[in-house]
């Protein structure tokens, strides 16, 4: 999906015929607050249906977001993905249509094989990954900014109470809650 902040809605979307039941949900969150700042920011937000992971982003002083859909949890691998991506277009280069074809180019290439294993493509990187295995899918994200809090945090996961995380960016808060799931 492809968010323009200047049209207030989704411009794009592959494929199209999919109907997106969060749609309203995702259009309200795409575009973090502090995004004027930080003028890129990775993220992911969940619903009872899938995990969407964000990549938002400045063209022109526009905010724009490309969203991705999955129905498994996979943060690590789509956070890599989008900094890779994220890279390709350091400064304000690309429009938000030329990064979002960009994007699809780059996923809809994505095949399995019999073995288990997925092909991924990243701009500027092509590799093999076994998706059969338990690995953990949040080993990429750093418990840091939890301190001096980690204790307090396990411990409340553990008892299943909430914990409430507040950060200076979206990537930030949703990389403490996947490094939080990862304890």
């Amino acid at each position: 999906l492809l968010y323009e902040s200047s049209q207030k809605k989704f411009t794009e979307q592959y494929p199209r015929c999919v109907k997106v039941a969060d749609a309203e949900i995702i259009e309200k969150l795409c575009i973090p607050p502090t995004i004027k700042e930080v003028k890129n920011d990775i993220f992911s937000i969940n619903t009872d249906i899938s995990y969407y992971y964000i990549w938002s982003f400045t063209y022109n002083n526009e905010p724009s977001s490309i969203v991705v859909s999955c129905t498994r949890f996979r943060p690590s691998l789509f956070y890599d993905f989008f900094r890779s991506v994220k890279k390709s277009f350091e400064g304000d280069t690309g429009d938000p249509l030329c990064r979002f074809g960009f994007v699809k180019s780059l996923l809809t290439s994505w095949y399995t094989i019999d073995t288990g294993e997925l092909i991924i493509n990243y701009p500027l990187d092509c590799f093999t990954l076994n998706i059969t295995g338990t690995e953990s899918w949040t080993t990429n994200f750093k418990i840091s900014p939890l301190y001096p809090y980690i204790d307090e945090v396990w411990r409340s996961i553990v008892l299943n109470n909430g914990v409430l995380i507040i950060a200076d960016s979206a990537e930030i808060a949703s990389g403490s809650v996947i490094a939080a799931l990862s304890l």
